[in-house]
């Protein structure tokens, strides 16, 4: 049997005032001890393990029915502490307005006067992703490619996903975007780091369904507009070959200085556009 690291701790939680329209609230990375990580090293060590498992995943528990799990962002919480994000602490089920209550009964003055004991243990049977499928229940038309979107922005704030739960994320001018978790596979739970996930973005309703098939008509008949240019120069083409937002593309010949020039063109738009069309116009 191969020997696994293990740690579980009980740490203090001193509740706070969460800033929702921080990018870090609607997060699962949360901050440890340095003497966590110093206990993970010292046991890989001993067991001659070659490295720590990446990433490393947490279970919180703040009571038998309510935990989740985590990731880590940093080591560098107080001793006996643990940090949490305005996402995790949502997830637990931290009552604060039955704390703030409380608080008052006592002369408390601030959500910090407030501890809550929180149980770690590490988790290393979470299995990557492969598959994820979301649901949106509105449209955002500043979205056009959700993949793309999501790419750049889900292992940032995330560690793992779980089927049934929300997913938000904030986008750079403010707005809020939440996705239903719809599907996960190969498990209930899975590490959305460092996998290749079959990504689905599927509508909540038949209302957003036509929306979304509205959207998409747009979008497509955006993109196969022909566009005619003059070529006089490798410039232009290599101005229109960096274009990104066209997808197709009607040339005309004659504007071509040179043969060079058109094989030029010929190269550098076929390796960028889905469909060029060069022709000779009367």
């Amino acid at each position: 049997m191969t020997a696994e690291l293990q740690l579980q701790e009980k740490l203090i939680f001193k509740v706070k005032e969460f800033n929702s329209q921080d990018p870090s609230y609607y997060s699962d990375k949360i901050s440890l001890p340095p003497s966590v990580l110093e206990s993970l090293v010292n046991q890989e060590k001993a067991l001659g393990l070659t490295s720590l498992p990446h990433p490393l995943i947490f279970k919180i528990s703040l009571n038998s029915s309510n935990f989740c799990f985590v990731g880590i962002r940093e080591f560098t919480a107080n001793e006996g502490e643990i940090e949490l994000t305005g996402l995790v602490a949502n997830k637990l089920g931290v009552d604060f307005k039955a704390i703030e209550k409380q608080q008052q009964q006592h002369g408390y003055e601030n959500l910090a006067d407030t501890e809550l004991e929180l149980y770690i243990e590490l988790i290393t049977n979470i299995p990557m992703g492969k598959r994820l499928d979301l649901q949106i229940s509105e449209v955002y038309p500043e979205i056009n490619d959700w993949k793309w979107f999501l790419e750049a922005k889900l292992s940032r704030f995330y560690t793992t996903l779980t089927q049934g739960d929300f997913l938000y994320l904030r986008n750079t001018n403010n707005t809020l975007y939440k996705l239903k978790v719809s599907k996960t596979e190969p498990s209930s739970t899975i590490n959305i780091i460092d996998t290749d996930l079959d990504l689905s973005i599927e509508p909540a309703n038949e209302d957003v369904a036509r929306q979304m098939m509205e959207r998409a008509h747009k979008i497509s008949k955006l993109e196969e507009e022909k566009i005619k240019m003059d070529f006089k120069s490798s410039d232009k083409i290599n101005l229109l070959a960096s274009n990104k937002s066209v997808k197709k593309i009607l040339v005309d010949l004659n504007s071509l200085s040179s043969p060079k020039l058109e094989n030029d063109l010929q190269i550098k738009l076929e390796s960028s556009y889905d469909f060029v069309d060069l022709v000779k116009l009367k």
